[in-house]
C-alpha cells in the first residue's frame, strides 16, 4: 500500500488513495458550471486531470491545487476599488406628490419582471 509523502509544506496523496471525481461531479457538484467549462479548464491546463481511455479523472488533490491557483492575492486584486465611495441611500419618495404620469413610470409590471399579464378582464358597470 503507498503512503502519503509530504514534500515541502505540500502534502502528494498517491493517485491509488485520493478521491476521484468525473467531469460530471466537478462540474454540477463542485465548481457549478457546466462540463463543457470543465473541459476548457482542463483543455487549457488550468485543472489537471487523468485520461483514462474515453474518460478524464479529477483527483480531490488536483481540485484543490485549481482552487488555490484562483485565489486572489494583493497583485491580482488591483480591480477592486477599495476607495470608491459608497452607493447613495435611495431617497424617500412621497408617492401621494406624484403625478399620474410619474407614477405610471414608477410602477413594474409584470412584463418587465418577464412573466406574461393576465389577460385584463372588463369590470362590470
Amino acid at each position: 500500500m503507498s503512503k502519503i509523502q509530504t514534500e515541502g509544506e505540500q502534502m502528494h496523496i498517491p493517485f491509488d488513495l485520493d478521491r476521484k471525481y468525473t467531469v460530471e461531479q466537478i462540474a454540477v457538484d463542485h465548481l457549478k458550471k457546466s462540463t463543457k467549462t470543465v473541459y476548457n479548464l482542463i483543455k487549457e491546463r488550468k485543472l489537471k486531470a487523468y485520461r483514462i481511455g474515453k474518460e478524464f479523472v479529477i483527483t480531490a488533490s488536483q481540485l484543490n491545487d485549481f482552487a488555490g491557483n484562483q485565489r486572489l492575492d494583493d497583485r491580482s486584486a488591483d480591480w477592486i476599488d477599495t476607495d470608491a465611495p459608497p452607493e447613495p441611500e435611495p431617497e424617500e419618495i412621497d408617492i401621494d406628490k406624484l403625478t399620474p404620469a410619474q407614477l405610471r413610470r414608477a410602477l413594474v409590471s409584470p412584463r418587465d419582471l418577464g412573466f406574461e399579464e393576465a389577460p385584463r378582464r372588463r369590470l362590470p358597470k
